[in-house]
């Protein structure tokens, strides 16, 4: 069936090539040193910094955040919204440029407190605020 056949006399239909694909399994392991990666199960997720290999595939530049490798199911992150893939670029009002940023801006937000991250996604930015465990 043709898609013209499914839109309505008058419709403009375009036609828009996407490419998916996945990220390498040695570029997860490029951001698995302890330095380029933070994890924590208080925050439910982990992050790593932009290798040269996912600016290639994403619109983000090394340095200019942090990317979310994984967010832990049923987790206050997965409840917030946040997403494999996902850029920080603040913690609070600072900007982070690597996972060494991001852990010393974390660092500095009291045990019950709020975390507040700004997050880039295809969709744009918006900040998402996370209660952090007792």
């Amino acid at each position: 069936m043709d898609h013209r056949d499914r839109t309505s006399p008058g419709a403009i239909v375009r036609t828009v090539k996407t490419r998916v694909g996945e990220l390498p399994e040695d570029e997860t392991a490029a951001a698995s040193t302890s330095e380029d990666r933070e994890t924590s199960s208080q925050h439910g997720f982990s992050v790593g910094g932009v290798t040269s290999e996912m600016a290639e595939q994403t619109d983000f530049e090394p340095g200019s955040g942090v990317v979310i490798l994984s967010v832990e199911p049923d987790s206050a992150a997965a409840a917030a919204g946040l997403r494999e893939g996902q850029l920080i670029t603040h913690v609070g009002r600072k900007s982070v440029s690597d996972a060494k940023e991001f852990r010393k801006a974390v660092a500095g937000v009291k045990r019950d407190g709020l975390l507040l991250l700004r997050v880039r996604s295809g969709r744009g930015a918006r900040y998402v605020t996370l209660r952090l465990g007792r």
